[in-house]
């Protein structure tokens, strides 16, 4: 099903589903007790009702319950009618609003607290579940990336697939050049994807099965890189550097694409997540990737999402006629999602500084004036945007393009965000402020790579 053959049939408005972002505990098949909306609701008190008058449809009481409201932060109970809550406070306060009908839940001593809203996910990636696995948690060492590969099976296409690679924080940082994969898979084409989603490296058998050689030009935004010889290595950057190569790769589409995106949902439900926030709609298959997830969502899903639409698609989604804020409070399109740069532990992000030990810098997939075309054209349109944007240099830019839509198109609920923006300085936090941006700062970057950036990848800042 192609959204962009037919986008009035196969992008029907999805129906309105009150309380489905429940912190639901249970499989699917069990009744979920309805809950809040966290974009929009506040608690109140008795005395404070939000609209809707009547019975509650539930009351939770029983266990200690933290609101993260400075002006009651914890409270014995909470009152939901309609998937809203309608009064926060005691259960003397509160034993009023419960009727015949109300459903009544005993926390039993548990706590109840907000739900979890993860602000950048991509629902992309559930096509590489079956992909081997060699991330740094189940191959720590070199020598365990080498073994799993060395025994992968191929798929039916003959490929063999690995993925979650990351040889910045692997013990001994493996390196992945053309001869060591021919070595450990001779005769089948091979494509290892590090966990950032931005490298790939492939064998001989890949590079001739996807018909690139030393003769072909780099795509747009995108390298095969070459040694000092002009010979290609078989590292891949940025996906359209990966096109070639997946193109022999098909797509897990149709009931099968619906169960892994299921599966996520129910998995992110199960952490106590109640959004989830998609950076990347349409990387896989355009148009028909956001038809897919509308129907998986419409269908049974125990979160609420929200997305932003990959901006080179950008003439594909406005000939559908989407605008800012398609869909409704279970699903919605938010935003335009732009990438400026690569990966720091990849060396891709592109800094101010050269990284530790070499000459590079990194690099812009585009050019500043192209991004801030993109920027230009969906800030005036009235979208929201995210710009990835993780070296210091790539902010940079970023911010400037953001700048030159402010200053054409003034806007002040604006709410434009750069993505991980990891390597970030006081100044460009004040300019940041100044035009109303905001970080999307990931947390993991820090956990997982941050010694790692101290220590072999970055300068010392700031």
């Amino acid at each position: 099903m192609c959204g962009a053959c037919d986008p009035v049939s196969t992008l029907k408005p999805l129906k309105s589903s009150p309380g489905t972002a429940a912190a639901r505990s249970g499989p699917p098949g069990t009744t979920p007790a309805k809950q809040p909306d966290p974009t929009t609701d506040h608690p109140g008190n008795p005395g404070h009702e939000n609209p809707g008058h009547g019975d509650a449809d539930l009351l939770i009481t029983g266990g200690p319950i933290i609101t993260m409201d400075s002006n009651l932060p914890h409270a014995e109970a909470v009152a939901v009618r309609q998937g809203r809550i309608m009064a926060v406070g005691t259960a003397e306060e509160l034993k009023g609003l419960a009727g015949s009908q109300t459903e009544r839940l005993d926390l039993d001593g548990r706590t109840l607290l907000p739900g979890l809203i993860d602000p950048h996910m991509h629902s992309s990636m559930v096509q590489l579940n079956d992909w081997v696995d060699v991330s740094p948690m189940s191959t720590p060492r070199a020598d365990d990336v080498f073994t799993a590969l060395r025994g992968a099976p191929a798929a039916s296409t003959g490929w063999v697939l690995a993925q979650q690679f990351d040889p910045s924080i692997t013990e001994g940082h493996p390196v992945l050049t053309r001869e060591v994969l021919d070595r450990l898979v001779p005769d089948r084409p091979l494509l290892v994807l590090e966990s950032n989603g931005h490298i790939a490296y492939v064998n001989s058998a890949a590079l001739t099965r996807a018909g690139v050689d030393k003769n072909t030009p780099d795509p747009p935004a995108g390298r095969y890189t070459r040694d000092e010889h002009g010979k290609l290595t078989g590292r891949l950057e940025e996906s359209s550097a990966l096109g070639a190569f997946t193109k022999g790769i098909p797509f897990v589409t149709g009931d099968a694409a619906t169960a892994r995106i299921r599966d996520l949902l129910w998995h992110a439900a199960g952490k106590g997540v109640t959004m989830l926030h998609d950076c990347g709609i349409g990387s896989i298959d355009g148009t028909a990737d956001l038809a897919g997830l509308q129907a998986t969502i419409d269908a049974d899903s125990p979160v609420r999402y929200r997305g932003m639409l990959v901006s080179t698609a950008y003439d594909a989604w406005m000939e559908m006629g989407l605008r800012p804020g398609f869909g409704n409070d279970l699903f919605r399109v938010d935003g335009i999602k732009a990438w400026s740069d690569g990966s720091n532990q990849a060396h891709t992000g592109f800094q101010r500084e050269p990284y530790l030990g070499t000459q590079s810098r990194g690099s812009l997939n585009y050019s500043a004036q192209e991004l801030a075309r993109v920027v230009q054209r969906a800030h005036a349109d009235g979208w929201q945007l995210g710009v990835h944007a993780n070296g210091d240099a790539a902010i940079d830019v970023t911010i400037d393009a953001f700048e030159q839509a402010l200053k054409s198109h003034p806007r002040s609920d604006h709410r434009h965000r750069i993505e991980h923006c990891s390597v970030l300085h006081p100044e460009q936090i004040e300019r940041m402020a100044a035009l109303g941006l905001s970080p999307s700062f990931l947390i993991g970057h820090i956990r997982w790579w941050g010694k790692a950036f101290r220590d072999r990848l970055l300068v010392v800042l700031c």
